[in-house]
């Protein structure tokens, strides 16, 4: 549950707290509507309760405009060990008012894979693009994979493109339906050069007359492979 801590001078304060995961991997990311405020990866601050289970407690503050009525504020939670996916949205009512909770389903596990599945927590997903790296430990020089989902469409007649940098991958792109028809998933593999410590994602989706496209930074460790 997203929390309004305080409102000062324009500015509100919410937090959400997230508890009972393990291990500590986690993903938050907070939107206004679908413009990302801020991302946290694996946070050094998860505290570790009686239960051995993790807690975690997410802030950020936010400036509000009078333009912002009826504008949704998301916070999206993601747990790669379990593949736990979750999503909190608001709407911000008048200037002066607090927010207005919209409901949303309990998150669905395991939604990487051909089994995979989550929740579609509106109709209205403007951006529906959530990219992941499949290689644990990816690194330089060696062969990574990523996935994207696609929430609330079909790769029946999506025409998925990715890119690094500025140039395609021309890898293989395979685009395989959820089982419950909630949407689909894209994968790609690609070499990465021996010297990258970091390379820029991009995945462009075009399904039904609509176009998304999604960022991701992708951070390599040094190769163990000796090279002759």
């Amino acid at each position: 549950e997203i929390k309004a801590i305080s409102e000062q001078s324009g500015k509100i304060s919410l937090e959400i707290s997230i508890t009972d995961f393990a291990p500590c991997c986690l993903r938050v990311v907070w939107y206004k509507d679908w413009k990302k405020l801020s991302e946290v990866n694996d946070p050094s601050n998860i505290h570790i309760e009686e239960n051995k289970l993790c807690s975690y407690t997410s802030k950020i503050q936010i400036k509000r405009k009078e333009t912002d009525t009826g504008k949704t504020i998301r916070c999206e939670v993601y747990h790669r060990q379990t593949k736990s996916f979750q999503e909190k949205s608001f709407v911000l009512k008048d200037f002066f008012s607090s927010l207005e909770q919209i409901p949303t389903l309990p998150p669905v596990q395991n939604y990487i894979g051909t089994s995979g599945s989550y929740n579609v927590i509106s109709e209205e997903v403007l951006n529906p693009l959530m990219i992941e790296c499949i290689t644990n430990s990816p690194k330089s020089g060696e062969n990574v994979t990523l996935s994207c989902l696609v929430r609330g469409k079909t790769a029946d007649g999506a025409y998925v493109s990715w890119y690094k940098g500025l140039f395609p991958v021309d890898e293989r792109i395979d685009n395989i339906n959820c089982n419950d028809g909630s949407g689909f998933i894209s994968y790609v593999t690609f070499k990465t050069e021996e010297e990258e410590q970091e390379c820029e994602i991009r995945c462009e989706v075009s399904v039904d007359a609509e176009h998304w496209e999604e960022l991701y930074m992708l951070e390599l460790g040094k190769s163990n492979i000796t090279r002759r």
